[in-house]
């Protein structure tokens, strides 16, 4: 079992290289498959394809005032300030009861609708801050236009009717300070009149002693503290109205999208585990009643009957408890917005009050200075004085409060803040007259997809890669990698290259093994190098040695050598097996003392019963009486098992593998079946190596024959 693990490989390991083995391989086919699907997925794209109109309100900021601009609170950017409220359901749901307008394309289906309208609402703020403009898309340009005006519709009379309620809160609270000045200009002025009677017939109202001339200063500074004093109330009504003027929760919270509280619903642990016990339980019911069994499973479909209804109520509680707590989530998150986009404005408030705080009180001391030193002067005249000047103060407070009312009716009167400046109009043309955007979108997706199923191909096969990828999977070790055989016209330092592959497997194998004569080169599948690696071995082995090598072409049923080598293949092995040709017939000497050659020969019976265990062992035998080393080229292993009957005979097998060609599935099993036959697996040749990578791996040490020597 620890050796089957071991021997197993690795079908989940990605390797970045399969990317390029998938489209060298499978390129003759997957780029027109893929140009057929994109062509498709264009065409599909443009036919399907319903042109859509956007319509554009245009407003901007209504920054004119009558009297005092800081009455006017608007942001500095319209389209983030206002999104919010545009799209509010107050602003929304109006517009979807107009049944003018339910014949648009976009609001047919009633279940959808009102998610349609929001998303295809677009706000932006028109090249300016002082700009806000509104966008309405529909696949008909006049419900476009009639849609988005509806929408600023209404939008415009609810930003009216908030301004007007503003305006109206700072009136309600300016209306308490003056009611309480009105009563304390009214008992100033009562002290001042018994004051007047105490000093016989004094006049406070004119001008009768030194003091007056004094009083300049005094009177300067009770003006500016009635000023200050005015602008404090106005600045505290104005916070206090900005403080209590955001929308209730009441409100909010019946308004609140179903859709945007799912996200809090989905994610709930005790909702999720409920309806996973739901499916549970619903899986087994249909289990149950899909069952072909005689058993009598009534009872317990009943049974589960009664656990699904427990675990459904238990669902819809959990569901209930979690819409709950996710609208509270939702309501919290938009207070937070509404105060953040509230904050400068209720800062510049603040910062405004302080700074009237301070000045005032720089005025108050100064007026109390002056005070005490008038005291100081004038006796009980001074009395009278300072009552009139309290009762003057505090008709001057009234005076500016009164004014301060006034003003705000007067900039009521201005109308909104936010004014139109373009309403929206039917477009002439669609927003794009060809959807180039999903066309390439489209198209690039259809056309990678073959290449997508090329590499899943590839994933599957897992063909082997580099000479690690073969180590991986624990199989004989690697006796030598062999570069990639050079093409006819690729002479020089390619062949030599090459050649000296040959050559280190050669090396390899003379000095790990002993008293090995017979040695078979097979391989897993077809075209993975064996009968290159077989004729070149037995070559490089005869020159290395001065031996003649005999080379072998036990491939029966797709012979090669003999094209290789360019020679006859008649009467070959196949006669020599059955009896038809003797030793001598069969063995090709044309190409001298360095190898000779039994071919194949012409297939004429089954070569199963040809090639067995014993006739091969007995023709090896008799082969190395008279050579020294005898190299056989065999059928691949999977699809020609008669090879295993050439493998267990001779003294040594080297299983060849070709990069990117050979399946790692494949030489496992390979690998497995020659043991299990008993054949001696030396190792593992490793062919087709680039040229490049293998002069990485290895170098290249360069070498120059003496032509008169050679």
């Amino acid at each position: 079992m620890n050796q089957q693990a071991k021997t197993k490989p690795d079908n989940f390991a990605f390797d970045p290289w399969i990317l390029w083995i998938a489209f060298r391989r499978h390129w003759g086919w997957v780029l027109p498959v893929g140009l057929v699907l994109a062509a498709l997925g264009a065409l599909g794209v443009q036919a399907t394809f319903e042109p859509t109109y956007v319509a554009t309100h245009f407003l901007r900021a209504n920054r004119d005032f009558v009297l005092d601009s800081r009455f006017h609170q608007l942001s500095r950017d319209l389209a983030k300030s206002e999104k919010n409220l545009i799209t509010h359901a107050s602003v929304l749901n109006p517009v979807l009861e107009l049944g003018e307008l339910r014949g648009a394309p976009s609001l047919l289906n009633p279940l959808t609708l009102e998610r349609e309208l929001r998303n295809r609402i677009k706000i932006g703020n028109g090249g300016s801050t002082d700009l806000l403009t509104v966008s309405y898309e529909d696949s008909d340009a006049g419900y476009a236009a009639r849609i988005c005006n509806a929408i600023v519709e209404q939008y415009l009379r609810i930003r009216s009717e908030r301004d007007d309620q503003r305006m109206n809160e700072i009136k309600e609270w300016l209306n308490e300070p003056i009611r309480i000045w009105k009563l304390n200009v009214e008992n100033k002025r009562q002290e001042l009149s018994e004051l007047t009677k105490e000093a016989q017939g004094y006049d406070p109202f004119k001008p009768n002693s030194t003091v007056e001339s004094d009083s300049s200063r005094l009177a300067v500074l009770r003006a500016q503290l009635a000023e200050l004093g005015a602008e404090e109330i106005v600045a505290q009504s104005r916070l206090k109205a900005l403080n209590e003027s955001q929308p209730s929760e009441q409100e909010e919270e019946i308004e609140i999208d179903p859709l945007l509280i799912r996200p809090y619903v989905d994610s709930d642990p005790a909702v999720r585990e409920a309806r996973t016990e739901v499916t549970q339980i619903q899986a087994k019911i249909r289990q149950y009643e899909l069952s072909n069994t005689n058993l009598n499973l009534d009872n317990l479909v009943e049974k589960l009957q009664i656990k699904l209804q427990d675990a459904k109520g238990k669902e819809s509680r959990a569901k209930a408890v979690a819409e709950k707590a996710g609208r509270e989530s939702y309501l919290n998150s938009m207070a937070k917005r509404a105060e953040a986009s509230s904050k400068s404005e209720r800062q510049r408030i603040e910062a405004e009050l302080f700074s009237i705080q301070s000045r005032k009180a720089t005025y108050k001391k100064d007026y109390d200075e002056e005070k005490g030193r008038i005291e100081s002067l004038s006796g009980e005249t001074a009395n009278i004085f300072f009552a009139k000047e309290e009762y003057a103060q505090s008709s001057e407070i009234l005076s500016r409060l009164q004014n301060r009312s006034n003003m705000i009716d007067a900039e009521q009167g201005r109308g909104s803040s936010i004014r139109t400046l373009a309403e929206a109009t039917p477009p002439s043309f669609p927003k794009e007259e060809i959807p180039l955007k999903n066309i390439l979108l489209a198209s690039g997706a259809l056309f990678m997809l073959p290449f997508a199923f090329a590499i899943l191909l590839e994933f599957r096969y897992k063909r082997l890669t580099t000479a690690e990828a073969v180590e991986a999977t624990s199989l004989a070790p690697i006796m030598g990698e062999i570069a990639k055989i050079p093409g006819g016209a690729e002479v020089g330092r390619r062949h030599q290259l090459f050649e000296e592959s040959i050559d280190a497997l050669r090396a390899n194998l003379l000095f790990q093994i002993e008293q090995v004569r017979t040695i078979v080169v097979t391989s897993a599948m077809p075209s993975e190098g064996k009968s290159s690696v077989a004729s070149q071995l037995a070559i490089s082995l005869a020159k290395s040695t001065g031996e003649t090598v005999l080379l072998v072409d036990a491939d029966l049923r797709s012979p090669d050598q003999h094209e290789l080598l360019g020679l006859d293949y008649e009467p070959g092995l196949v006669k020599l097996l059955s009896d038809r040709s003797s030793l001598d017939q069969s063995i090709d000497k044309s190409l001298g003392d360095l190898v000779h050659v039994i071919p194949a020969g012409r297939l004429d019976l089954n070569p199963h019963h040809i090639l067995t265990k014993n006739t091969m062992r007995d023709l090896f035998e008799e082969l190395k009486e008279r050579y020294q080393y005898i190299m056989v080229d065999t059928a691949p292993i999977l699809p020609a098992a008669e090879s295993l009957a050439v493998t267990a005979a001779a003294d040594a097998t080297l299983l060849c593998a070709m990069r990117d060609v050979s399946r790692a599935e494949h030489v496992v099993r390979t690998h497995r079946r020659l043991e299990a036959s008993g054949s001696n697996v030396i190792g593992t040749v490793f062919s087709g190596v680039p040229f490049r990578e293998y002069a990485y791996r290895y170098g290249h040490y360069r070498y120059q024959v003496d032509a008169q020597s050679a």
